[in-house]
């Protein structure tokens, strides 16, 4: 049957829905719209074509943009590049480890120290005797009272000990010194300052007098002054040996009624000056009487370590007219530096003290060995 029903609104609706313009009446335009290809919003078409640079996308980007990101890393680094450099640390907040320095370059240097000391042999074969600074005796000397031994009172003892073999030498040996002998006994004078140069002295004193000498000891320090505990040991031993110790010029033997037949200078040494005792009077003075009275006496005078009076790093006097001209200068351990000639020294020599090799080394004496042999006592000679 036909329906003859009237639409509902319904019916209109759903037919208006469905309802299609033909494709054909359609613009260009409104159909690309209406298949979802374009956008409202997007740009037309001419846009579209206009250079990848324009649109800031990172697929289209050119290779100039894409090399932009190293630029501006180059720009970071040039511009870290200008800026200044940080210093380096300096030596003083960090010190660079000490340069070890080789043989070659010891050689060198010991060479050139050795050009600026007086050259020094032994009389037997020749062979070249290392020379000291004052500094030098004193490091080494310290090294062996603080680790190699031998200490002070040994060093003193062996010091004695060698002072008291060139002095038997000196005055006849067993010539003069030997049993049952009815000739008058050898005289020695001692002038021991209070200085280690003292003790040696004073140890010598006891030797001496041990072997049957006429010892005197003058000591030229002032009486209310205190003595080093070396010198006033050894003062007490060479008084328990019968050496006779004075406090005055006046006490000493005289020439005319009592020749002396030698006098031993250990008044000062290398370690002492006189500048040390401008507020001593007492003791300057009697050093220098001292001093002229060894040198206007006949008898020789032997110096223990170095010459009183003058500087053993110069070889000068410390004052004109009060110092020690020795006939024979005895040096312990090595010579020192102002030992430059026989005008200072007189004839040379050298005592063993006990001091070791390796002591020796620690203060950089090792090209030249001291050349004891089978003495204990060596005679030295300047070259030239």
């Amino acid at each position: 049957m036909l329906n003859l029903e009237t639409p509902s609104e319904n019916d209109e609706a759903k037919q208006s829905s469905t309802f299609k313009i033909p494709a054909n009446l359609i613009p260009p335009k409104a159909r690309a719209m209406s298949n979802g290809k374009v956008s409202p919003k997007s740009s037309p078409p001419r846009e579209k074509a206009s250079p990848p640079v324009a649109e800031k996308s990172p697929k289209t980007s050119s290779p100039r943009e894409k090399a932009s990101p190293s630029k501006e890393k180059s720009t970071s680094l040039k511009d870290k590049t200008n800026q200044p450099k940080a210093s380096p640390p300096k030596e003083k907040v960090a010190k660079k480890p000490k340069e070890v320095k080789s043989p070659k370059e010891n050689d060198v240097e010991t060479k050139e120290e050795d050009d600026a000391l007086p050259i020094i042999k032994t009389v037997v074969n020749g062979a070249r005797c290392p020379v000291v600074t004052v500094e030098q005796m004193r490091e080494v000397e310290q090294i062996c009272v603080s680790e190699t031994g031998p200490n002070e009172e040994m060093m003193v003892e062996n010091a004695g000990h060698g002072t008291s073999v060139m002095a038997l030498k000196a005055i006849g040996g067993h010539r003069r010194i030997q049993p049952g002998n009815h000739n008058a006994a050898p005289v020695v004078v001692v002038f021991a300052g209070n200085t280690k140069a003292g003790s040696y002295g004073l140890a010598a004193a006891r030797h001496l007098a041990n072997r049957a000498c006429q010892v005197y000891v003058m000591l030229a320090f002032r009486k209310d002054g205190t003595l080093s505990d070396q010198v006033e040991m050894q003062k007490k031993c060479a008084q328990f040996a019968g050496a006779q110790i004075v406090e005055t010029i006046e006490e000493l033997p005289q020439q005319q009624t009592t020749p002396v037949d030698l006098i031993i200078d250990g008044l000062m040494g290398s370690e002492s000056s006189v500048q040390l005792l401008r507020g001593d009077y007492a003791t300057r003075e009697l050093l220098w009487e001292s001093m002229d009275w060894a040198n206007a006496n006949k008898a020789p005078v032997l110096s223990l370590d170095f010459p009183s009076g003058i500087n053993a790093t110069s070889g000068l006097p410390f004052h004109v007219m009060h110092y020690i001209q020795p006939k024979w200068t005895l040096c312990f351990g090595a010579p020192k530096q102002g030992c430059t000639s026989r005008q200072i020294t007189g004839e040379l020599f050298l005592a063993d003290i006990g001091i070791p090799s390796v002591s020796w080394r620690r203060i950089g004496i090792s090209r030249c060995k001291i050349p004891w042999g089978a003495e204990f006592v060596v005679a030295l000679e300047y070259e030239g």
